[in-house]
């Protein structure tokens, strides 16, 4: 390869640790990592930085485009500020350097300094294993104190289920009457063959709020109350499978780990269910979870979750029944809060077949249409530009908030290295709390530093998007539609005498979710229903 400069390309590569341990910030790893740069002549040539992600594993999404670049030739070394912020695994590290090693790259730590022999391989080593046994000892300590907590059916953290407070002092589970109430009527009434939504309306009614004071929906995890052996007075702990590796997921509690791995205390906690109810309650899930669709034929709602009402805000969802002299079938999208028992929506429904045949005939006609490509081409960029514009406005905000979300998390290290885990309870509640903030705040800051000058979006991409969605189309695949409109369509506002669709012109990106650029068209009923021989739902 002929270079232009006989200096030795250089890159930095920053990682900010998910664990929140008192380690220098991402400006001090730079400032160190361009120090070293300029002492032993060095060329800068770019910056890869992952933050509040762990070192753990090698799966983060800079560091990764690092490896992609070293395999272009991009650069001949990688400086980090220490071995540990590019990866607390020594078997990561290792296979990662000689991979480098194989496109000519090699990895230089600022502070640790390694001679090129044997001696200074075998210190490497060492001192790569002692960060290695760092994390995995914290880990291990924290689980210990966990656990410990468990079989004293202590509180670990986080908030504690509705119908449950935590005495401050002594953090044991304590029964909050008001909530307790309300988990007595989810229990009785669902035994009465109750549903979900009926559920919610009468908890609303009767003045009962969630743990966290909203209002009851159908969607309020009555499922999740409702099999929580909790409320018969059992103290469960580590019975959700470990979190995904990728972060700001949540994981999934309703996988289960082995029974052997999961701590039950029976009596661990005062009841507020009787167990012959709770088992009751169990015998009718399973028994509907087998019955579950049997007599039921699957009707396809293709713009479903896309459609809010435009007189309460509520989403609209699919409803099919059965109704009138000849027992005909209606199937329509309807307002969430349309049958509601304490001030139902008066917004009407609409005929679900009139509804996604519009939205896709207009799809096609206005932003599919070939014949628009170039003026929509047009339409992309001064959208991106506005848009842009107001990242660069927010962007200081956001950076703001990071760095006061990373200062709590310090201080609260820090309070840990002073008085040990005796409250490792509260502490770890704490942590976990700022680590999804700081999760949420970098990608919205990365998302905000995405550079105009890098999304570029030809015509020739613009033509292949739309040959892709014809060819989804003919496939007459409901799925295949559903992603289509999903892609191009932000929202559907309902209305008594019009609609109005939000249309995403960002669909044109492969990162369609990323690149929300808004165009809002606005349709009468009555031109909805002038070319249809279906009749409006009063």
């Amino acid at each position: 390869m002929i270079r232009k400069s006989s200096k030795v390309r250089a890159v930095a590569y920053c990682r900010f640790s998910s664990s929140n341990q008192r380690e220098e910030s991402i400006d001090a790893q730079l400032r160190a990592i361009y120090k070293f740069m300029g002492e032993h002549d060095y060329t800068p040539v770019g910056d890869y930085i992952d933050m509040a992600l762990t070192g753990t594993n090698t799966d983060r999404p800079n560091f990764q485009r690092m490896i992609e670049d070293a395999k272009k030739g991009l650069f001949d070394v990688v400086i980090v500020h220490k071995m540990d912020r590019f990866s607390r695994n020594v078997r990561d590290t290792l296979n990662i350097e000689s991979e480098l090693a194989q496109y000519g790259v090699k990895v230089i730590s600022v502070i640790e300094q390694f001679a090129d022999t044997p001696e200074g391989q075998l210190q490497q080593i060492i001192q790569l294993g002692v960060g290695q046994y760092y994390s995995q000892n914290l880990a291990r300590e924290v689980m210990k104190g966990l656990r410990e907590n468990a079989y004293k059916c202590l509180h670990n953290g986080g908030l504690p289920p509705l119908g449950y407070d935590v005495d401050p002092i002594t953090k044991q589970y304590i029964i909050n009457e008001k909530e307790a109430e309300s988990i007595r009527i989810i229990f009785k009434k669902f035994l009465e063959g109750w549903s979900y939504r009926e559920l919610a309306e009468y908890l609303n009614v009767l003045g009962y709020r969630t743990k966290i004071g909203n209002k009851f929906s159908a969607n309020s995890s009555f499922y999740d109350i409702l099999v929580n052996s909790k409320y018969k007075g059992e103290y469960v702990f580590g019975r959700s499978l470990s979190k995904p590796k990728q972060p700001g997921m949540k994981r999934s509690h309703r996988k289960n780990k082995d029974e052997s791995e999961i701590i039950r205390v029976p009596n661990g906690l005062p009841a507020i269910v009787d167990e012959g109810t709770f088992e009751q309650v169990q015998k009718l899930l399973a028994s509907r979870q087998r019955s579950k669709g049997a007599s039921k034929a699957k009707e396809v709602y293709l713009v479903s979750g896309l459609i809010e009402c435009g007189e309460c805000g509520s989403p609209y969802h699919g409803s099919a029944r059965i109704g009138g002299r000849n027992k005909q079938k209606y199937v329509s999208y309807r307002c969430s809060k349309r049958k509601k028992i304490e001030n139902p929506c008066k917004c009407k429904e609409i005929n679900r077949t009139l509804l996604d045949e519009f939205i896709v005939n207009q799809l096609f006609t206005t932003i599919l249409n070939p014949q628009h490509l170039e003026l929509l081409h047009q339409k992309v960029n001064e959208k991106l530009k506005q848009k842009f514009s107001e990242m660069d406005h927010d962007l200081p905000k956001l950076e703001k908030q990071l760095k006061e979300v990373n200062q709590k998390a310090s201080n609260l290290v820090q309070a840990i290295a002073v008085g040990g885990l005796g409250s490792i309870d509260t502490i770890t509640a704490e942590l976990q709390r700022l680590e999804q903030q700081k999760i949420v705040l970098t990608n919205e800051i990365q998302n905000h530093q995405v550079k105009q000058s890098e999304v570029n979006l030809t015509l020739d991409q613009m033509k292949e998007v739309l040959e892709e969605a014809k060819e989804y189309v003919l496939k007459n695949n409901d799925d295949m539609m559903k992603y289509i409109l999903s892609r191009f369509i932000h929202k559907i506002i309902v209305n008594n005498e019009a609609i109005e669709v939000e249309y995403n012109l960002g669909g044109f990106f492969i990162e369609f979710k990323q690149v929300v650029l808004i165009e809002m068209k606005s349709y009468s009923k009555k031109e909805i229903y002038a070319y249809s021989p279906l009749k409006e739902v009063s």
